[in-house]
C-alpha cells in the first residue's frame, strides 16, 4: 500500500519533507475516495478537467500552433498541474466536509437549546398552575395548630380525662366479662336437675319395658 510505503515511521522523513507531504496527500485522497458523496464529486470534477484538457489539445493540433514536442511538454505540465489541481480540489472537498460538520453541530446545538427552552417553559407553567391551586388539607397540621392554639392551656386536663376514660372503659369491659361468665354458670346449674329427672324417667321406662318383655306369665 502507498500509505504504508510513504509512512513517516517507515521512511524516517521529517514533518516538512516531500515524502511526508506525499503520505498526507495519499491519506487525504483515501479519506475522500472511501466516502461515496465526496468520491462522486471528485469523479465529476476529474471528468470535467479531462474534457477541458482534451479540448485544449485538439484545438492546438488543428490550428497548428503547437508542435509534437510542445504538446508533449504541455501534457507534462498539465499532468503536473493536475496534481496541484487535485490537491486544491481535495482541500476544497475537506473544507466543504468541515463546513457541513460545523453546520450540523450548530443545528444540533440549536435543536438542543430549543428543546431545553421548551422544557423549562413547560416546567415554569406547571409550577405557576400548581401555585394557583388551593392547598390540600393537612390533617396533622390542622390538629397541631389546634392543639398548640386555644387548647394548649387545657392540654394537661384533656390528657388526664383521656386516661381516666381509658381506665373506666377497661374496668367496665372486665366487669361485663365476669358477669357474663357468672350468668352462664347459673344457667348451667339450673339445667342440671331437669336433666337428672329426665334421665331417671328414661331409666324407669326402660326397666318397665324389660320386665314386660321377659315376664313368663304373659
Amino acid at each position: 500500500m502507498l500509505s504504508k510505503k510513504y509512512h513517516p515511521d517507515i521512511t524516517g522523513s521529517a514533518a516538512e519533507s516531500m515524502l511526508t507531504k506525499r503520505f498526507i496527500a495519499i491519506k487525504e485522497a483515501y479519506d475522500v475516495l472511501k466516502d461515496v458523496e465526496s468520491r462522486n464529486e471528485y469523479d465529476a470534477y476529474r471528468a470535467q478537467t479531462s474534457c477541458d484538457y482534451d479540448q485544449q489539445t485538439y484545438s492546438k493540433q488543428n490550428t497548428g500552433f503547437g508542435t509534437r514536442r510542445s504538446n508533449r511538454y504541455a501534457g507534462s505540465n498539465q499532468y503536473r498541474s493536475s496534481w496541484h489541481y487535485d490537491d486544491a480540489h481535495l482541500k476544497k472537498v475537506f473544507e466543504e466536509l468541515r463546513r457541513r460538520a460545523d453546520e450540523y453541530e450548530r443545528e444540533q446545538k440549536e435543536r438542543d437549546d430549543q428543546f431545553w427552552e421548551r422544557f423549562y417553559r413547560a416546567e415554569q407553567e406547571r409550577y405557576k398552575r400548581r401555585q394557583k391551586m388551593p392547598p390540600r388539607p393537612n390533617v396533622k397540621l390542622a390538629i397541631d395548630s389546634w392543639l398548640n392554639g386555644p387548647l394548649l392551656p387545657y392540654l394537661p386536663y384533656l390528657s388526664a380525662a383521656l386516661i381516666v376514660y381509658m381506665i373506666g372503659f377497661f374496668i367496665l369491659s372486665l366487669h361485663s366479662i365476669v358477669t357474663g361468665r357468672e350468668t352462664f354458670a347459673g344457667i348451667n346449674e339450673d339445667d342440671c336437675p331437669q336433666t337428672k329427672i329426665n334421665e331417671t324417667k328414661t331409666g324407669e321406662s326402660e326397666a318397665h319395658t324389660e320386665n314386660f318383655k321377659y315376664d313368663p306369665l304373659c
